[in-house]
């Protein structure tokens, strides 16, 4: 090398030098060789090989960005390569290593499409750990719809993450306007979990998911459910409030009056009292009584001054009134209402 640069055999020479010192453990001169062969160009026969097992070198001794660039340059030179697929995941581990997650989901995306045999697993895992890091939704989703299908192909498979189920429940609730869609995710949970905190949360947000969805039935099970499960809970107001509205949707007046009640002697004053003689008019409302209800609506607005609960006890009992024929009360209460949401009383 040193005395024949110019001789076509001196990359050949460079390429064997970076092999001998690979075979003596001397790492980092191998790299150097290697390094120095790459920049000589493409004309190097043997530059397919130097190209990989470079970016192999490289990601031994960390040198992620060395490693992409080789691959990078593998991939666009050798495009119809069988190594395709393994260049791919390899350079989704090295951006990995870099810090650039998206860009690792790309990569690994291609991996899966060349070779599904061999890349499907490990890539759908991948991406699904990325787009819950991202907390990338949509695409959580679909990864998780591709893993469950290749688990319908493959039994041995593990089933994914309970956590993993458990945040795309709780987030279809929450960011989507179809909230009905979270229950098969939450239904899993509870059907695999043996962690008592976590089928504690997951039994609450299917008690509030079936109330948000007014499937009055459904709540009444999921609530009724949550308080016999987790007995520490069974009487406190945040949740005897949601289990007398699903009594009141399931038409089950006198158990929904009760629950009413006990909240009321729970809470003597404060928010949940006014939330339980709420529902005591939502019951006579409910029970076509609609002037006791006006009366117990138009006494929550004069007790209660709540940026949210007052106009909404003012609209209800503007309603019963309308109800109930007394048009003169429900036009006082639409006008009062209509100061108490632009801030002018309460």
């Amino acid at each position: 090398m040193k005395q024949f640069p110019q001789e076509p055999f001196s990359p050949l020479a460079l390429w064997f030098k970076g092999q001998a010192e690979l075979a003596l453990g001397q790492h980092e001169e191998a790299w150097k060789s290697w390094s120095r062969l790459v920049e000589l160009g493409s004309d190097f026969e043997q530059r397919r090989e130097l190209l990989w097992q470079g970016a192999l070198l490289a990601g031994n001794l960390k040198k992620y960005a060395e490693m992409e660039r080789l691959l990078l340059l593998f991939v666009n030179e050798f495009s119809k390569d069988g190594l395709q697929a393994e260049a791919h995941a390899l350079l989704a581990q090295a951006r990995q290593e870099q810090g650039a997650e998206t860009d690792a989901a790309a990569f690994w995306a291609r991996a899966r499409d060349l070779d599904p045999a061999r890349y499907t697993l490990e890539a759908t895992q991948q991406r699904i750990r990325i787009a819950l890091s991202r907390a990338d939704l949509k695409t959580l989703r679909a990864e998780v719809e591709i893993y469950d299908q290749w688990r319908l192909k493959h039994r041995d498979i593990p089933e994914l993450s309970l956590e993993v189920m458990e945040w795309l429940g709780q987030q279809i609730m929450e960011q989507t306007a179809k909230a009905e869609e979270a229950e098969p995710y939450l239904r899993r949970v509870l059907a695999s979990s043996k962690a008592a905190t976590q089928r504690k949360r997951v039994q609450l947000r299917l008690a509030l998911l079936m109330s948000q969805l007014k499937k009055h039935g459904a709540a009444l099970r999921e609530w009724q459910l949550y308080r016999v499960n987790f007995p520490e809970e069974a009487n406190r107001s945040p949740v005897l409030e949601p289990l007398a509205l699903a009594m009141i949707g399931a038409a089950e007046y006198d158990e929904a009056q009760k629950i009413a009640e006990q909240i009321l002697r729970q809470n003597p004053e404060g928010t949940y009292n006014a939330k339980g003689r709420l529902l005591l008019g939502d019951i006579q409302m409910a029970r076509r009584n609609p002037r006791e209800a006006a009366k117990i609506f138009s006494a929550v607005s004069l007790l209660v001054d709540d940026l949210e609960l007052t106009p909404l006890a003012l609209a209800r009992a503007e309603k019963a009134y309308r109800l109930s024929g007394d048009n003169a009360k429900a036009d006082e209460f639409f006008i009062t209402s209509k100061k108490a949401i632009s801030g002018e009383v309460g």
